[in-house]
C-alpha cells in the first residue's frame, strides 16, 4: 500500500524502496499479494520489477486473465512483450482450472446450471 501511495503521490524513489523492502521479507508466496506489489512497481514506473512480480504472481497461482488485461495499473506495460507472455501463461493456467472445474462437475455442485 505504501508503494502504491508513493506512486500516486509521485514519490518514485520511496515507492521503489518500499517494494524492495517487501521483497526482502521472508519468502512470501501469496499470489494476490505479489500481484498488488506489481501495482506498486507499475505506479512508480519500475517496469522490470512490475513484470517480474506479475510473472511471479502467475507462477504461484494467480490466473485471472481479465484482471491482467483490464487493470489500468498495467496500461504502461501492455506494449512490452514480457507482459504478453505473462498474460498467455495465465491464460493457459486458467484454461486448465476451468477444465478441472467442469470435469469435477463444479457447475452442478454450485448450482450454476
Amino acid at each position: 500500500v505504501d508503494g502504491i501511495a508513493a506512486g500516486v503521490e509521485k514519490r518514485v524513489d520511496e515507492g521503489r524502496a518500499e517494494v524492495r523492502r517487501l521483497m526482502a521479507l521472508p519468502p512470501f508466496s501469496d499470489p494476490e499479494g505479489v500481484y498488488y506489489w506489481s501495482h506498486a512497481s507499475a505506479a512508480v514506473h519500475d517496469t522490470d520489477m512490475a513484470l517480474h512480480l506479475l510473472g511471479r504472481a502467475v507462477t504461484t497461482g494467480l490466473h485471472c486473465v481479465r484482471g491482467l488485461e483490464t487493470n489500468p495499473h498495467f496500461d504502461a506495460l501492455r506494449t512490452d512483450t514480457r507482459f504478453s507472455d505473462v498474460v498467455e501463461r495465465a491464460r493457459a493456467a486458467q484454461k486448465i482450472g476451468e477444465r478441472g472445474f467442469a470435469d469435477a462437475d463444479g457447475y452442478r455442485l454450485l448450482g450454476m446450471r
